[in-house]
């Protein structure tokens, strides 16, 4: 506790922190607000467990995470924080103006208190009068020295208490005594008179005089400290400029931390601006289709649809608002007018498709194209478009205008602006194949810029504006080089997939065609026999997903149902000098398949696979079923008999460039681990010994290599994990700042100290990936993208699933005992905010000051996760 330092000191003091109470104006103090709703108890459990849904095209899965819980520990204590500086007259602060400042004063403990509030003679004020002290709700002049404040209520009168050199004179009668309940908080508004003389760039009021801060990290100097140990704690040793609580000692109990106190400054800068900055995001997915499946081994007929979505992001950042993105100089039929521009360059070794005309977003975009070369100084900004289509091989970029100036500049939050195009390869030989990179391009500037500063992204990551990975504006200034940004893709600096490539700049999409030798068997998904996996032809694979009874967090055991129908599709490659006969199909198990084909580990290991896994093959008449026993002599055996193997299914004759399509299901066992995948190699091969087994180097062409191939059916039991976990921001506690705990799993929380008091926030993090196998270099493999992934934070809903103890995950309370702060994240789409069913919209709400919450519900729309992407959505909760 700080003595009350004399006028002329004083004032001294605090025209000392002059840039430290101007960058506080931006809102650090603001985040010191904090309070404990009433009824929360000490020791109650804070629950929260996340759901999600999304689709893979066909069936609308659920997932669930696991649930983290957070136990309560009893505290007393006072905040007091900034809330706002108003001018009447509107315009920038300048002399002579009367401003008011308001602070909101809280009990942030879990017992009624009492308040002391300094009057005008006590508080800090630079370069301006202190005219009146108000406590606007409901609003009593307090020109005394000292004031008792007690709850307030709607239509109550509040008294103030005269400096007699008490404490406690003038209680009788007033609301609950004059005790301030937790969660209950009163505004004291300090109007000013700015200096007609006034110097410097601000005006400042300290309200309340806690010890100087000298405590690292954020010492200042500066009175603002929170919830901090009081030693006037008597009418005798008052200090008459504190904002302190005074214990109702009529309850008999004494708070744990003793009584607090807490301070904290405004200041009103004199005329200020903020810049807009437009933030641009391109992002990019291709799909690759052979044209003619039954010639695999051209590479040169192969279709690359790519599609672009264009969003403009919300974010503000400190002097930096979102802005509006309107055009730049793009010259259309030799015209320069202000257009948005999204170019994509024709990559080498591909021609434009006219086949498959362009989509556009409809009204108001155009496709145009242009053929200027793609070399120094022929960037996308400076080339010539036109809205003609030209000879495809002409056509060296494609582009997509929107005309700003008579359609409106695209405002903050706009997403889903799609276009898509397709290229044929013309470029590859066999048997090399190679890879084909691409990367979009997006212009503009910023709406009301006078610079005229070019807005400009680049696709393959979510950070707009070419921005680099954790780096975050400073001002409206760009990062367009045309020397270099020519809009070329490079295979060497190849997106992961799902934009999450990292680096500087942006990221290519890198599709590559490869070529399987002529003459061998094809065996790989519905359409694309040749598919190529990971690594090659034999590990090519089609993914599917299946439901399951009641969804289950990570790690827990369900009965699956049965999977989909799997399709494959063989074939005898139209260069085959013969055609194959005697064509079989089995399953392996993974160590088969790693002997056969691979090297240990590639297909897994045997006990990846659950016993009691059935596997049906058909073709045409003919169905087979297996049952999966690990470690038997024949793991994959007659249903119910170890001991034998039922007859295979023959395909006979593959006629050569002639398709053959099977199909397979798989049905796991009860115990099959939830959000977890299970793949079966299935072996197709010419059974020369005729035993209807497979037996690597037997089964061969006379005089040739063994002509067999494998292609994976994988089922996953949910392919999208949720993984939960929470990080305690502390509140300032005795005049030391705590670090955040970092982000815990249930055990760390369990062990958390010190533990969770009110005015402490959580932040809760739900991880996010699509667990489903990619292949980053390969083709034609049947993935599991998570369309329209969805998670749900609901705060007061009852999660029907199992948890990992095999039990119901319970009911989510912390929509009940915390209220919204600032600083919800998503790493895709946006946050949509929700008072239960009522959307609030996606603009996120301000910092909540007292309960109950409105906003009880985020939702996050990724969008499509693409598989092996990951992703988070985090908000904060600050305890009442």
């Amino acid at each position: 506790m700080a003595k009350l330092k004399n006028k002329k000191t004083f004032y001294r003091q605090i025209q000392k922190p002059i840039l430290a109470s101007a960058l506080a104006f931006a809102g650090v103090f603001n985040m010191m607000s904090a309070v404990l709703a009433e009824g929360t108890a000490a020791g109650t459990p804070i629950e929260n467990t996340a759901t999600a849904t999304y689709s893979d095209g066909t069936t609308t899965f659920d997932a669930i995470s696991n649930t983290v819980v957070i136990n309560v520990a009893e505290v007393a204590g006072i905040t007091v924080s900034s809330s706002g500086v108003h001018d009447p007259n509107g315009g920038s602060v300048v002399t002579d103006d009367v401003i008011t400042f308001d602070f909101e004063v809280t009990n942030t403990g879990n017992a009624a208190d009492y308040f002391f509030i300094p009057g005008l003679d006590n508080i800090g004020i630079q370069e301006g009068t202190i005219l009146r002290v108000d406590i606007v709700t409901p609003g009593v002049p307090t020109t005394a020295a000292e004031a008792i404040v007690p709850a307030p209520q709607p239509g109550a009168s509040l008294a103030v208490v005269p400096n007699t050199g008490t404490t406690t004179e003038g209680l009788t009668g007033l609301p609950n005594n004059g005790l301030i309940n937790p969660d209950e908080s009163i505004t004291v508004r300090v109007t000013v008179e700015v200096d007609a003389d006034a110097v410097g760039d601000i005006v400042r009021v300290q309200f309340g005089n806690t010890a100087d801060n000298d405590v690292a990290p954020g010492a200042d100097g500066t009175q603002d400290q929170q919830n901090i140990p009081d030693l006037s704690e008597t009418a005798a040793n008052a200090n008459l400029d504190d904002v302190r609580t005074l214990n109702d000692t009529t309850d008999g109990a004494t708070p744990v931390n003793g009584e607090r106190e807490a301070a904290a400054f405004e200041v009103a800068p004199f005329a200020t601006s903020v810049v807009d900055l437009a933030q641009a995001l391109i992002l990019k997915s291709s799909t690759v289709t052979d044209a003619t499946p039954a010639t695999p081994a051209d590479p040169s007929d192969n279709s690359i649809t790519y599609d672009l979505e264009l969003q403009i992001g919300n974010n503000t950042f400190p002097g930096i608002a979102p802005g509006n993105l309107e055009g730049t100089d793009i010259t259309l039929e030799g015209v320069a007018a202000n257009r948005i521009l999204v170019s994509d360059a024709i990559p080498a070794n591909t021609t434009f498709d006219p086949s498959t005309p362009p989509t556009v977003p409809v009204p108001n975009w155009t496709v145009v194209y242009s053929t200027d070369a793609i070399a120094p100084g022929g960037d996308a900004l400076s080339v010539d478009w036109t809205a003609t289509q030209p000879a495809p091989a002409a056509i060296t970029r494609i582009g997509f205008i929107y005309d700003a100036v008579a359609n409106g500049a695209l405002t903050p939050s706009t997403t889903g602006i799609e276009f898509s195009f397709t290229v044929v390869t013309d470029g590859l030989s066999a048997p090399a194949g190679g890879s084909i990179a691409n990367i979009a391009q997006v212009f503009g500037e910023t709406e009301g810029d006078p610079g005229n500063e070019v807005v400009y992204d680049e696709s393959g990551d979510q950070q707009f504006n070419n921005q680099d990975d954790g780096v975050d504006p400073t001002d409206n200034t760009t990062n367009f080089d045309p020397t270099n940004d020519l809009g070329v893709g490079d295979i060497n600096d190849a997106d992961p997939g799902n934009n999450t490539g990292t680096g500087n700049d942006g990221e290519s999409t890198v599709d590559t065609i490869n070529v399987p030798p002529a003459g061998d068997i094809f065996n790989g998904p519905d359409g694309t026999p040749d598919a190529v996996g990971p690594n090659d032809t034999e590990d090519d694979f089609t993914n599917v997903a299946t439901t399951v009874p009641v969804v289950g967090a990570p790690g827990t055991t369900v009965d699956p149902d049965p999977s989909p129908v799997i399709t494959n599709e063989l074939l005898n490659p139209a260069g085959a000098a013969t055609d194959l006969d005697t064509v079989t199909l089995v399953p392996l198990s993974p160590e088969e398949a790693n002997d056969a084909f691979g090297t240990a580990g590639d297909y897994g290991v045997d006990t990846d696979l659950p016993d009691g896994t059935q596997i049906t093959i058909s073709f045409g008449a003919q169905t087979v079923t297996y049952e999966y026993t690990a470690g038997n002599p024949d793991p994959f055996h007659t249903v119910g008999d170890v001991n034998t193997v039922p007859s295979p299914v023959v395909v006979g004759t593959l006629v050569a460039g002639v398709p053959q399509d099977y199909t397979v299901t798989i049905d796991l066992p009860a115990g099959s681990e939830h959000v977890e995948g299970y793949g079966i190699p299935i072996a197709a091969f010419v059974d020369n010994d005729g035993n209807g087994l497979f037996t690597p180097g037997t089964d061969a062409t006379p005089g040739s290599e063994t002509v067999s191939n494998i292609t994976v059916n994988r089922v996953y039991t949910g392919f999208m994990e949720l993984v939960k976990s929470a990080q305690v921001i502390y509140a300032e506690r005795d005049g030391v700042t705590l670090p955040p705990t970092g982000f815990l799993d249930q055990a760390g929380l369990d062990a958390l100290t010190p533990s969770i008091r009110p005015g402490d926030e959580i932040e809760y993090q739900v991880q996010y990936i699509n667990i489903s196998e990619s292949a980053p270099v390969g083709s034609g493999n049947v993935v599991l993208n998570a369309t329209d992934f969805t998670i749900r934070e609901d705060g007061s809903a009852t999660i029907v699933g199992v948890d990992t103890s095999g039990s119901a995950t319970g009911t989510n309370n912390w929509a009940s005992v915390t209220l919204h702060k600032t600083g919800s994240a998503a790493s895709a789409g946006q946050i949509e905010f929700f008072d239960g069913a009522t959307p609030l919209g996606t603009t996120e709400p301000a910092d909540e000051t007292t309960g109950p919450s409105a906003v009880t519900v985020y939702e996050n729309n990724a969008g499509t996760v693409a598989p092996g992407a990951t992703g988070s959505m985090t908000f904060i909760r600050e305890l009442q």
